[in-house]
């Protein structure tokens, strides 16, 4: 076989791929939003390459003789100063620094929309637990009326990340 003839199948089969990719390729697919881009596929794309697996923070909010007191592992103390600002916490006890934690943002966003509900209608004792991203809400309702509020409040976050152990019977 000679260069010429090996050339010239070449080309016909370079073109004939070409023919086959073209009419192959669905534009609807390409172009459409079923693929969105997510911020946690940066974050994991980035621990493959860089190494860095961070943890969640694990944290408590206790309220003590109608004080929130804020306790658990943080990244630094500016990311603790700025969390207890953000949620209006008076006190912070049993801190630990961890360059290895971060706060997740769904996660504190959860917590700040239950926070004043913890100062105000729940008893003295009752706590938001935060545990591998889960957040865990636990206490006493102050008085029976609130209990509706309770149910309100589980609907409104129903999810697995989520969950409320509260006793509505125990109030004054």
């Amino acid at each position: 076989m000679s260069n010429f003839r090996k050339i010239y199948l070449l080309v016909i089969f370079t073109i004939l791929l070409n023919f086959i990719a073209i009419y192959s390729f669905d534009y609807k697919e390409f172009f459409s939003d079923k693929n969105e881009f997510k911020i946690s596929d940066v974050d994991d794309f980035s621990n493959i390459f860089f190494g860095k697996k961070y943890l969640y923070s694990d944290y408590t909010i206790l309220k003590q003789n109608n004080i929130l007191v804020l306790s658990g592992t943080f990244s630094t103390n500016a990311v603790l100063e700025e969390f207890k600002t953000a949620l209006k916490i008076n006190l912070d006890e049993n801190i630990t620094i961890d360059k290895s934690r971060k706060i997740d943002f769904e996660t504190a966003n959860r917590v700040y929309k239950i926070i004043d509900f913890l100062k105000e209608y729940m008893e003295n004792g009752s706590k938001i637990v935060v545990k591998n991203n889960n957040i865990i809400f636990e206490g006493a309702v102050k008085y029976k009326r609130y209990a509706r509020l309770v149910q309100i409040l589980e609907n409104e976050f129903e999810s697995d990340t989520f969950f409320v152990d509260i006793d509505t019977l125990e109030f004054n």
